[in-house]
């Protein structure tokens, strides 16, 4: 109509309306609780199936943080500089893990030597892990995450390739002023990938697309959603917006808590567990069993994807919102400590720690003894690293620095 503004979909002066990143002290907790669950899952993992989805929960913040800070740079900027993006991830990551190869090498090395014969690896295999992982590539190697010594490494080669596509798409759709296209296509990929996963049915469906959905780079791609999202909403928000979306995250937080719950032993005890797999086939022969795959919506089909969607929300409601309830509870000192500077060493080092475990004193303790020691060994080994290695590291890293974060 007639003097109605058009709705451009191209729009080369568009830039982010959302607040500078600062540090966010919630954001530190879940990342704290999560690599506590995540040990906790990985040392007990009969009895914390869906605890992999706080996996979710890092990627969706991961895909948030690296997403608002580009559309940071670009506004403060005019650009996005991507030889120093990439440059800061290299710096952020690489020094750890490489020490973590070293340790887990050695690992290998010494349970060799002392003979420890039952192991279930050869070195060639180690080796196959440790290079897989040095070059960020251990995903697609292990695309079941079926790698005995550095099975989680998985998602650092998920995160690095999706960042690799994703600075590039960042760059030319900046420049081309394609953001609203860009969303969309994200939006519809996050769908595509939550409808396949839906769908598959173990036992017909396998390879590749099983192995994409099993990694849930949809994850990913939520906090990147939420991120631009966020980025087109004018700080600050309207105060009975902003209580609206208050009410929606506190609904959200709810929902993810019961996603990583909900098929744990203690679900089970209170009678609201839902099987992590199916209790039955989904075919009778070769004839495929409708009713049975109906009453089978367990876990895996819908509740990674409820995990990272409500992560997105509450992501976006603790940047954006002030007074969220989150924002004054999730404020512990230690767990903040814990999330923001031991939470990248934490990760790296509890899988071959773990395994040095069950390959020396495994089978001679006690149950809680071994469930402690599990959890509390990758932390002496975390500490130094992350107080040594990885602060050295953040000193370089500094220097590549755009924009500040404060």
């Amino acid at each position: 109509m007639a003097g109605e503004p058009r709705v451009s979909i191209i729009d080369r002066e568009w830039k982010s309306a959302a607040p500078r990143v600062r540090h966010v002290k919630p954001f530190d907790f879940i990342r704290g609780i999560g690599v506590i669950g995540v040990i906790a899952g990985h040392a007990l993992p009969k009895d914390t199936l869906s605890f992999s989805a706080m996996v979710d929960w890092f990627l969706v913040l991961s895909g948030f943080l690296i997403t608002t800070l580009l559309l940071q740079e670009h506004r403060e900027t005019g650009r996005v500089a991507l030889k120093k993006f990439y440059a800061r991830r290299s710096l952020r990551l690489l020094p750890s893990l490489y020490v973590t190869l070293a340790m887990t090498v050695a690992i290998g090395v010494g349970l060799k030597v002392l003979g420890r014969n039952e192991i279930n690896h050869t070195l060639s295999g180690l080796a196959k892990e440790v290079v897989s992982a040095a070059l960020y590539v251990h995903n697609l190697v292990f695309p079941t995450q079926n790698g005995l010594w550095l099975g989680q490494l998985w998602t650092l080669g998920l995160e690095e390739q999706f960042y690799l596509v994703v600075g590039a798409l960042m760059l030319v759709a900046l420049f081309k002023g394609w953001i609203k296209p860009l969303t969309w296509m994200i939006a519809i990929a996050i769908v595509v990938i939550a409808v396949v996963r839906a769908g598959i049915i173990p036992g017909l469906v396998s390879g590749p697309i099983v192995a994409i959905c099993a990694q849930r780079p949809d994850s990913l791609m939520v906090g990147m959603l939420a991120a631009l999202l966020s980025a087109r909403v004018a700080d600050p928000i309207a105060p009975r917006t902003a209580r609206r979306w208050s009410n929606i995250g506190m609904v959200a937080v709810v929902l993810s808590v019961l996603s990583v719950f909900a098929s744990t032993t203690l679900a089970a005890k209170i009678g609201i567990h839902i099987p992590y797999l199916p209790k039955q086939p989904y075919t009778r022969g070769h004839v495929f069993n409708s009713k049975a795959y109906l009453s089978q919506w367990y876990w895996f089909k819908w509740g990674s994807t409820l995990a990272s969607i409500t992560m997105g929300i509450t992501t976006f409601c603790i940047f954006r919102l002030p007074d969220f309830p989150l924002n004054k509870w999730l404020t512990n000192r230690r767990l903040v400590y814990v999330g923001g500077v031991l939470s990248y060493a934490l990760y790296l080092v509890h899988t071959p720690v773990q395994y040095l475990i069950e390959q020396t004193v495994g089978g001679h303790l006690p149950g809680v003894a071994d469930f402690a020691l599990k959890m509390i060994l990758p932390f002496a080994v975390a500490i130094p690293m992350a107080t040594v290695v990885e602060k050295k590291a953040m000193e370089i890293k500094n220097r590549f620095s755009v924009t500040s974060t404060h």
